[in-house]
């Protein structure tokens, strides 16, 4: 056979293949039906707008506002929170209590936009757990004593170190650190439970104030103090 034809017809067979495989390609997305996709648009021009106090890590620390703003297709639409079913949006929606929130929105419920809204605006719990107002507290040899309070102690007095313990919760966002201070100075940050900070700085018998500052992931804080009275 002539080299020609042979290149020709070696041709044609290339393009035949390709063409088939188009023709499948092409034939398999016809017949599959069209899912359903989802994206998530946030505080843009053109999507689901979210307007609020903006906190730490996502947080909002404020109640927000959520607002349709689509240039096409045009209304209605619909939107659904939480997946508590759907509903025709007129108006900009409120959420105001704390929680997390998914916001769906479509207008042919085939293509689905949403957007995860996380609220929290209520300050973290946070106690001193010790020392406790009221006791004496001796640490000898590494061991701390409590003196079980009297009519005498009206304060809480030192003896020696002490680890200032703290209790700190939030049921939402949960704790991102504790701060201590000693009269308004910064003496120590602990980022992880159980929240203490061992005070071993020597004292002249002389009243201190120790605060600790806890914050949730929200950027929320809450503070105690204490006055005590340290030596040694």
């Amino acid at each position: 056979m002539d080299k020609k034809l042979i290149h020709v017809f070696c041709l044609g067979s290339v393009i035949l293949l390709f063409l088939g495989s188009m023709a499948t390609v092409v034939g398999y997305r016809l017949l599959q039906p069209s899912p359903k996709t989802t994206d998530t648009l946030q505080n843009t021009r053109d999507g689901i707008i979210v307007s609020g106090t903006m906190g730490e890590n996502g947080w909002y620390i404020s109640s927000v506002m959520v607002i349709f703003n689509f240039s096409s297709p045009p209304a209605p639409w619909w939107y659904q929170i939480n997946g508590d079913g759907w509903q025709q949006y007129s108006t900009p929606i409120l959420i105001e209590p704390d929680g997390i929130y998914l916001v769906e929105a479509t207008s042919d419920f085939e293509l689905i936009y949403n957007v995860t809204v996380k609220i929290d605006q209520t300050p973290p719990d946070v106690n001193i757990t010790q020392p406790k107002k009221g006791y004496l507290y001796i640490c000898l040899l590494n061991y701390i004593f409590k003196i079980i309070p009297n009519h005498i102690i009206i304060t809480t007095i030192i003896i020696g170190r002490i680890n200032v313990m703290v209790n700190a919760t939030d049921s939402l966002s949960g704790i991102n650190r504790v701060e201590f201070y000693i009269d308004n100075e910064l003496q120590y940050t602990d980022y992880t439970a159980p929240y203490e900070w061992l005070w071993a700085d020597r004292g002249f018998f002389f009243p201190y104030t120790v605060t600790v500052i806890a914050y949730d992931n929200a950027g929320n804080n809450n503070s105690i103090s204490l006055r005590i009275w340290k030596i040694f």
